[in-house]
């Protein structure tokens, strides 16, 4: 609760673009009849599908907005506690596995190279598997691999990137530790194989859908560079991320030359997926093997943070200050309980949130709406529900809270090279800009700026278009529908 009170729990916006529209559909199928999105999701089976049944089936009891807010704190809590018990397994020592859990989930939040975190703040897929692939991971520590397997696998279905990723860790792991008990392997890799089964078959038939070279190219660049340039490439990773890392792996070469005979199970671990970065680094980065890039290799640099803090803090637990009598005596329970019950009242009425600066992280479930919030009502109350909206790129919200269709949506889409060619197309038709000719950092932002300053061509399904008024100066051009503070709504 802690964490979500701190970091700002998200809902509606950001990644929800992508998630939520399919199961606003599946609850009124007269939603998103002309969305170009909607329209390519459809055309083939992806690995959303099972994070879209479960969230409906919970959303038919207790709304899109409750099932979600539900169904993230309880794979946060799973998370958790997988790491809480990991931590306590590794250090053997209660007092390391309390002060581990902030350290890596508070104080270390978004400071891994790939944009990638154990645990989020948005309820997606990745937070499904996250819950089942963490508990996996503690029970693969505690050495009941079938259970580690069966979780690893369901883990897969949700989000099969980062239970492949971690699957792969083990593997190797398992087969250099496990000697020649090869057995365990074997049973490892097969009972997470069958509980995986159905992603697998949804991968294989994206992957063998037949494409041409030049929407492979297409593809690689607009993904890897543009789409989701901050999670494939290591030149593209922020340079705060990999600093922080790079201090981490020198403070680990040290642990390691002072601690070498303790824990050879999880320095092997880490060894691993350090050797497993690197060689990703050098065949995308270096030799430009772009395949490998779908593999997002970088998925295990939070682990990695999180085993090297664990070893860190177990290290600095031989001093004075972790061993005073005030952690011993102090009703750490009460405190925690205390602080859980007060997070929780904050998160569900977040407008009352003191602090400004977490107050704003905080979206999608206020009271005090925004303007641009309560034009996405309007439109969703007063507008065709077969209306196509043009909206600034960079409006991630609308989809979610609008419930209408959009001719060209930047933050929602499906990793198909045929899906990514006609995205790029359609950015260029729908804004005027190809962004290959800008830098993966600018290319939105030139979007969202050429969005208010010129009437682009557009479709001819567009109904309307979304502007700001402060911004946009071809208002005076199209009439006006609507205007909510400095928000309107033109006709097209």
């Amino acid at each position: 609760m802690l964490f979500l009170l701190l970091h700002g729990y998200q809902s509606h916006t950001g990644d929800h673009a992508e998630h939520l529209p399919q199961v606003y559909q599946r609850l009124n199928h007269d939603l998103y009849k002309n969305d170009f999105f909607m329209g390519e999701y459809h055309r083939q089976l992806t690995v959303r599908e099972p994070f879209i049944i479960v969230t409906v089936l919970f959303s038919k009891v207790l709304g899109v907005y409750g099932a979600c807010l539900l169904l993230h704190i309880v794979c946060l809590y799973f998370v958790l506690l997988a790491w809480f018990h990991i931590a306590y397994i590794i250090s053997g020592d209660i007092k390391v596995a309390y002060i581990a859990l902030p350290i890596i989930f508070i104080g270390a939040y978004n400071m891994s190279p790939g944009g990638n975190n154990l645990a989020d703040t948005i309820f997606t897929s990745s937070a499904i598997s996250g819950a089942f692939c963490y508990m996996g991971l503690m029970y693969y520590c505690t050495k009941k691999y079938l259970i580690s397997g069966v979780l690893m696998g369901i883990g897969c279905v949700f989000q099969p990137l980062l239970a492949m990723n971690i699957c792969l860790m083990i593997f190797i792991h398992l087969t250099i530790s496990a000697y020649k008990n090869y057995k365990i392997v074997i049973h490892f890799m097969l009972i997470t194989a069958i509980f995986s089964l159905p992603s697998f078959l949804i991968i294989f038939n994206i992957e063998n859908t037949y494409y041409d070279k030049y929407f492979i190219q297409l593809f690689n660049n607009l993904l890897y560079n543009y789409s989701g340039f901050e999670h494939y490439l290591f030149h593209n990773f922020s340079k705060k991320s990999v600093l922080f890392f790079a201090i981490l792996i020198m403070l680990f070469l040290v642990y390691i030359y002072k601690y070498k005979k303790e824990l050879s199970s999880t320095l092997l671990f880490i060894v691993l997926i350090m050797c497993y970065l690197v060689s990703y680094t050098i065949l995308t980065d270096v030799l430009n093997i772009y395949t490998i890039c779908k593999m997002q290799a970088f998925k295990m640099a939070p682990i990695a943070i999180a085993f090297i803090l664990i070893l860190l803090i177990n290290s600095a637990s031989y001093y004075y200050f972790f061993n005073i009598q005030y952690f011993k005596i102090f009703p750490i329970n009460i405190m925690l309980i205390f602080i859980t019950l007060v997070s929780a009242v904050l998160i569900i009425f977040p407008d009352y949130i003191p602090v400004k600066y977490i107050n704003n992280k905080h979206y999608g479930h206020k009271n005090e709406l925004t303007y641009m919030q309560k034009m996405h009502i309007w439109i969703r109350q007063n507008t065709p529900v077969e209306a196509s909206i043009l909206t600034d790129p960079m409006n991630e919200s609308f989809a979610c809270e609008a419930h209408r269709s959009q001719p060209c949506n930047l933050k929602a889409v499906i990793h198909t090279p045929y899906y990514y060619k006609k995205w790029y197309h359609l950015l260029k038709l729908c804004y005027g800009v190809d962004i290959l000719q800008y830098e993966n950092t600018q290319f939105k932002h030139i979007l969202s700026d050429k969005f208010y300053d010129t009437l682009a061509i557009h479709p001819d399904s567009v109904d309307y278009i979304l502007t700001q008024n402060d911004r946009c100066k071809y208002m005076h051009t199209l009439p006006v529908v609507k205007t909510i503070g400095n928000v309107s709504l033109l006709k097209y």
